[in-house]
């Protein structure tokens, strides 16, 4: 049963309250690499130390040793972690281009481009955003 999603800006992961040094839980790991894929549908390609990677929507490059280093982990962690959610078939890891280039699978799930079908409350289009202050004011009264 689907019940629904939440909505998270990338500003979040920002704040100071994120940014705290700590290590990461399995969920705060994962949540993290979402937020770090990328969400544009174009591709990009960049210079990660000697490497030139190209990598495009819903994935991430990233090497074993900088998410040891961003999520407080031992590199054993990291690779058990990214192990068990390649097992559970959350990911893939390809590392043809000479470093790990991470692909979150079903990221359309987690950050769908203007799919307001599943979300109508949530959507852009809803009335309540078209409203005036004055609108919005009677309306809250009235609930």
């Amino acid at each position: 049963m689907e019940k629904g999603y939440i909505k998270l800006s990338r500003k979040f992961f920002e704040n100071k309250i994120w940014q705290a040094a700590r290590a990461f839980n399995e969920g705060e790991a994962w949540l993290d690499l979402i937020q770090l894929a990328r969400f544009e549908t174009s591709e990009i390609t960049s210079r990660i130390g000697v490497h030139e990677i190209t990598w495009g929507r819903g994935q991430y490059p990233a090497s074993n040793r900088f998410l040891m280093r961003k999520w407080g982990r031992s590199e054993q962690w990291v690779k058990t972690f990214l192990s068990k959610l390649k097992k559970e078939k959350m990911i893939t890891v390809d590392a043809s281009q000479g470093i790990n280039v991470i692909t979150l699978l079903n990221y359309d799930a987690y950050n769908s481009i203007g799919d307001t079908q599943n979300s109508p409350n949530n959507s852009p289009s809803n009335s309540l955003n078209n409203m005036t202050d004055i609108e919005l004011q009677e309306f809250i009264t009235q609930q």
